[in-house]
């Protein structure tokens, strides 16, 4: 994983099926994870890991 000065955190992941996963997380706990299978199906989810946390309190 990569981490950026300000906190961004990317993670790229290929397996050997060719299924792509990015995972991204922002400094403002915002959570982005792309998602490729094989054959070209493309998934994208976002959400604020911040509201979820805070749901749980």
């Amino acid at each position: 994983p990569d981490m950026t000065p300000d906190m961004t955190f990317v993670q790229t992941t290929l397996a050997p099926d060719m299924t792509f996963v990015q995972t991204t997380m922002t400094a403002d706990m915002t959570f982005v994870q792309t998602i490729m299978t094989a054959d070209r199906t493309f998934y994208s989810m976002m959400f604020d890991l911040h509201d979820i946390l805070s749901h749980d309190m």
